[in-house]
């Protein structure tokens, strides 16, 4: 949801090929936009609105060549590439604005050497990746990610992994992930 526009955003996806096609939802009539620059055909690219920046931020996803590192940001009439270092090349992530940092959290993905389970933030303008190492939620992507206001948590829940579809919940506090011992629902991306 762009806030911004008070519109719904969505971009690209796939119907037996990669698109790159740029809509709005308002609520009762999907309309589709021609904005001068736009992201390539992808599918499996991640977006959420910056509240920060009064901007949505797309990052990732898959064309036909394979997965892409590339940062775009909507201001709600185009598309602008930023040259900015970040995350290795994938598809699947998740991103959630953390309202508690004011900084967007990207989490794992598919690469082109397999599943990631690293986190990397966007403060509007750079990318910086998490140091920790260990107490990390297991490789996976499509995994689902939302922010708790009431907590000021994000919580990210299954996703597929090395060995199928994942049952488990993590939280991220703004500095470190916790594994949720309450019982979850089944396994599922």
């Amino acid at each position: 949801y762009d806030a911004t526009t008070g519109s719904t955003l969505f971009f690209g996806g796939f119907n037996s090929t990669e698109l790159a096609d740029t809509w709005t939802w308002n609520g009762s009539v999907w309309d589709k936009l021609s904005p001068v620059t736009s992201p390539p055909a992808l599918r499996g690219a991640s977006m959420v609105y910056d509240a920060a920046t009064h901007n949505v931020v797309l990052f990732g996803g898959l064309s036909g060549a394979g997965p892409v590192a590339d940062t775009w940001t909507w201001d709600g009439t185009n598309w602008t590439k930023l040259s900015v270092p970040g995350p290795s090349a994938r598809s699947g992530a998740s991103m959630v604005y953390d309202a508690a940092t004011n900084n967007v959290v990207l989490f794992g993905g598919k690469g082109t050497g397999g599943l990631l389970s690293d986190t990397w933030f966007w403060n509007g303008t750079a990318w910086t990746s998490s140091t920790l190492t260990t107490s990390l939620p297991a490789p996976r992507y499509e995994q689902s990610m939302a922010y708790d206001a009431q907590t000021h948590d994000v919580v990210l829940y299954g996703g597929s992994g090395v060995a199928g579809a994942i049952s488990n919940t993590w939280t991220w506090d703004g500095s470190s992930w916790t594994l949720q011992l309450a019982a979850n629902p089944a396994p599922r991306y």
